[in-house]
């Protein structure tokens, strides 16, 4: 005969209890930030033609955390996840404007101009922009997931301390 595993939620420890408690708060204040308050804030600072949201909007939540999660794409480093497989230009210039000393890459006109012809100066080699977009979401699951890890370490802290002073005061009883 099986017996059913149950456990309920007051027979887990102090430290597990709290640690599911702060994780819990850190998943509540994403979808705070993401569907209220980010949207809201954006609403009522309207600058034409797109809301924006002033830099003092961001402080809270910069003090969570949660900050460097919605900004991870531009902080992801695609080195670690991709190599340099295309080329791209950071300087073009037209081509009648080139010095006759520097030496000219001929490179098209990305604004759709087919008589205009340039030159690119400073021409490297990038990461695919699929690799590029897979190593950004990539980052921005690992921030998530550290981000809910010193959350529920903060709640089993807690927990922790909680649960000793608890003990202490039930042994000098």
């Amino acid at each position: 005969m099986k017996q059913k595993l149950k456990i309920k939620y007051e027979d887990l420890p102090l430290w597990l209890r709290y640690g599911v408690i702060t994780s819990c708060i850190c998943i509540l204040l994403f979808l705070v930030y993401l569907y209220i308050y980010f949207p809201l804030i954006a609403q009522t600072n309207q600058a034409w033609p797109h809301p924006r949201i002033p830099e003092w909007g961001y402080t809270p939540t910069l003090l969570t955390g949660h900050l460097f999660v919605f900004l991870s794409g531009m902080s992801t480093p695609v080195e670690l996840f991709c190599q340099p497989t295309e080329q791209k230009c950071f300087h073009w210039q037209n081509k009648d404007m080139v010095p006759k000393e520097s030496e000219c890459i001929s490179w098209p006109d990305l604004s759709g101009d087919k008589n205009l012809q340039g030159c690119c100066l400073d021409l490297n080699k990038v990461p695919s922009s699929a690799c590029t977009e897979n190593a950004q979401q990539t980052w921005g699951w690992m921030l998530a997931i550290a981000l809910f890890l010193v959350y529920f370490s903060i709640g089993a802290v807690l927990g922790l301390i909680i649960q000793r002073k608890i003990k202490k005061r039930n042994k000098k009883k």
